[in-house]
């Protein structure tokens, strides 16, 4: 049904010279009246990554539009398609869009056919996968939705309209890999997040692995230094807290079904004088001065942990002395080793 061929949108965009996070145009007066909007998720993305655009069709209009189509396009700051994303498919909520394109497609392309006066269509999110390093930089996501209306709702279009008119891009920051930050979302195999891990050395001291199980969602992973506010420890384990803090943001701090997996790994110049794996206790800064201690071992049930939070691979010493361990947690915040 879908073509597997990239296409060009006809309306080339001129450079929009700040980051827009959430597109949203109306158009008012006359007929057909349609509003699109637009948000990405995450609004910056770290190289390699996924990133979504959730797309909300709503025909604000009297009659009923007898054919409404809507496309999307990565494109250059000029208006110029760019091939580097992979388009990942449409979904509506944790499902493919059953209107949309899917891979082997390279076009994003949703076909909701009537769509009746004062009505929505369902909201789509087209997932992509973001260049490589060597295409960090800056990009736009175009939606374009056309419509054809009868004047009497009649079964066939007396004229096609294009919407938003003028368009309106969604700008998209493709950031490349920084050692203490990633940023992306978490769909299909694209799951695990790393502030480079597997390359902590002094003068990278910590490292973060965070990998999303099962849910679909927004993520951000931060390594934070031990003088920044976002770490520090409750009074009542202050004194023996060390080393940086793995700060986690999924899901805007919801409950994640499946959980959150996180592998933190300190430098052994960032460990106190006498630490070792048996000694360390991890904690979840929950805010507010208060706490949770990840001690006990996960207990699994088809292969999720029913008490979380919980430890899956005890604190172990790596072969350069670094300290490595991995937990569940149940949503987000920051954790820290004391």
């Amino acid at each position: 049904m879908f073509p597997a061929r990239a296409f060009r949108l006809a309306t080339r965009v001129a450079l929009i010279g700040i980051l827009l996070a959430t597109s949203i145009t109306p158009v008012s007066g006359g007929s057909p009246a349609v509003t699109v909007t637009t948000t990405a998720s995450p609004t910056s993305v770290t190289v390699d990554h996924a990133i979504g655009y959730i797309v909300k069709v709503a025909n604000d209009g009297d009659n009923t539009l007898n054919h409404a189509m809507l496309t999307g396009e990565m494109q250059t700051p000029d208006g110029t398609a760019s091939n580097l994303f992979e388009y990942l498919g449409a979904f509506t909520g944790a499902n493919r869009a059953s209107a949309c394109s899917q891979p082997p497609a390279t076009a994003a392309v949703c076909d909701f056919g009537q769509l009746a006066a004062r009505t929505s269509a369902p909201d789509v999110t087209f997932y992509y996968r973001a260049p490589r390093l060597v295409h960090a930089g800056t990009y736009h996501f175009l939606p374009i939705v056309t419509v054809g209306e009868g004047g009497n709702d009649s079964g066939s279009a007396s004229h096609v309209d294009t919407f938003p008119n003028p368009p309106a891009p969604i700008v998209t920051q493709v950031l490349a890999t920084q050692q203490d930050l990633v940023r992306g979302h978490a769909i299909l195999d694209n799951r695990e997040f790393t502030t480079g891990i597997d390359s902590v050395t002094l003068g990278n001291p910590h490292g973060t692995k965070v990998r999303i199980p099962s849910a679909n969602a927004e993520v951000s992973v931060e390594d934070l230094a031990p003088n920044d506010a976002a770490v520090a420890c409750p009074a009542e384990i202050a004194a023996t807290c060390f080393g940086w803090g793995s700060s986690m943001s999924v899901a805007d701090g919801v409950a994640i079904p499946g959980g959150i997996e996180v592998t933190m790994r300190w430098d052994v110049s960032q460990l106190p004088k006498g630490m070792t794996a048996r000694k360390l206790r991890i904690a979840h800064l929950l805010g507010d001065g208060m706490y949770k201690q990840v001690k006990d071992a996960c207990v699994f049930a088809g292969g999720v942990p029913m008490n979380m939070p919980c430890i899956s691979v005890a604190p172990f010493t790596l072969r350069d002395k670094d300290i490595q361990a991995t937990f569940y947690l149940a949503s987000n915040r920051v954790s820290r080793g004391y």
